[in-house]
């Protein structure tokens, strides 16, 4: 690795690799990049560094640099691709438009609480806010672990109190005009939302096989989660408080069983074959409605 190398990773990210020695030991130095044209800038930036005999194993950047690094070099690979899509949306979106410039060296706890008392000021929920201060933790306890800060700031700083927003409930007349909107595509789907309280995507996960009309009830383990470019995720509840049986009205049990009827119906007309693993509501070749369409 002469002139250091460039890797391709599956997420369509570069990596740019230069090897250095310090103190009689050979480590190598890793950069991410964005683009080709990207990746060969760094490149050169780094072997001259090393020429000159600057380049560092601690790294000394911007704090959206860091996170950038974060994101491809830990959240990847380690949480879930939920979990990875989310933080980058809270970081690209909110964190490195207003404090990404900033050198990582120089932030202070001042500016990570003057931070989020201009988010708050700006409109978004003390919930959300909580959700950033969350992710900037355990990426300064990254960077400290990595030897990139001393310190983490965020420990030394209050997350913003939970204010409990008011709940706001459908009328009798609401639900009517919610059904009446939904109908003929998505009523049975918007009907068991209704009357059970399913999350989305445990609504959009559901098989036939969960479904017991007999016995008038429905089995709740499994729950969509999208992912970038239409893609999807269906994973099994963590915990068994997410897990367990809801009971279905008479009428519920009415609208999925017409619903059933109608889907084999379809399929029996196109020859698909009709399984018990079937999603409830999905599309004919058996995957889920797009979560952000319903």
């Amino acid at each position: 690795m002469v002139r250091g190398s460039i890797e391709a990773r599956s997420n369509g990210s570069l990596r740019v690799h230069v090897s250095i020695t310090e103190n009689g030991i050979r480590k190598q130095i890793t950069r991410t990049a964005h683009s080709p044209q990207e990746a060969e800038r760094i490149r050169t930036k780094l072997m001259h560094q090393k020429y000159e005999g600057t380049l560092s194993e601690q790294p000394k950047g911007t704090l959206d640099q860091f996170l950038d690094r974060w994101l491809s070099d830990y959240v990847e690979s380690n949480l879930s691709p939920s979990t990875y899509q989310g933080y980058q949306y809270i970081i690209r979106s909110h964190i490195t438009p207003a404090i990404g410039s900033m050198a990582l060296k120089n932030l202070h706890p001042e500016h990570l609480q003057r931070y989020y008392a201009d988010k708050l000021k700006a409109g978004l929920s003390s919930t959300s806010v909580r959700h950033h201060h969350t992710l900037l933790h355990k990426a300064f306890k990254q960077a400290v672990q990595w030897g990139l800060m001393q310190r983490n700031p965020a420990d030394a700083v209050s997350a913003p109190r939970l204010r409990k927003a008011e709940m706001h409930t459908l009328s009798e007349s609401d639900v009517d005009s919610v059904l009446r909107s939904s109908y003929p595509e998505y009523y049975p789907l918007f009907y068991l939302a209704l009357f059970t309280g399913l999350r989305r995507g445990e609504l959009l996960a559901l098989r036939w096989s969960d479904v017991n009309l007999p016995m008038a009830e429905i089995s709740v383990s499994r729950s969509v989660v999208p992912l970038k470019g239409g893609k999807y995720l269906i994973k099994e509840s963590k915990t068994p408080k997410s897990r367990g049986t809801v009971a279905l009205s008479p009428s519920t049990c009415q609208v999925l069983s017409e619903h059933m009827e109608k889907q084999m119906a379809n399929y029996a007309r196109l020859e698909i074959k009709f399984k018990n693993n079937t999603l409830v509501f999905c599309h004919l070749d058996n995957s889920p409605l797009k979560g952000n369409t319903v």
